[in-house]
């Protein structure tokens, strides 16, 4: 996303982090962490691939803006 625009954005490793986690999640190849089994019981609503890219988006999130340094 860094080539298509031409700056960069921590908002772009978000999406893209996010998108690999609801696709790992949905495949079965990435387990959620920091979320418990029991959470889709209470909340319905969110399914795995969503709480997949929620925590993995987060995290890229996180990692690139105070890690990397890199403004929104």
């Amino acid at each position: 996303m860094e080539a298509v625009h031409g700056r960069r954005s921590a908002l772009h490793n978000v999406l893209s982090a996010g998108a690999l986690g609801a696709a790992g999640v949905s495949s079965g190849k990435l387990g959620i962490p920091l979320v418990d089994g029991l959470f889709f019981l209470r909340y319905p609503m969110i399914t795995p691939p969503m709480a997949g890219a929620l925590v993995y988006g987060a995290g890229a999130g996180l990692l690139a803006n105070v890690l990397g340094g890199k403004p929104w």
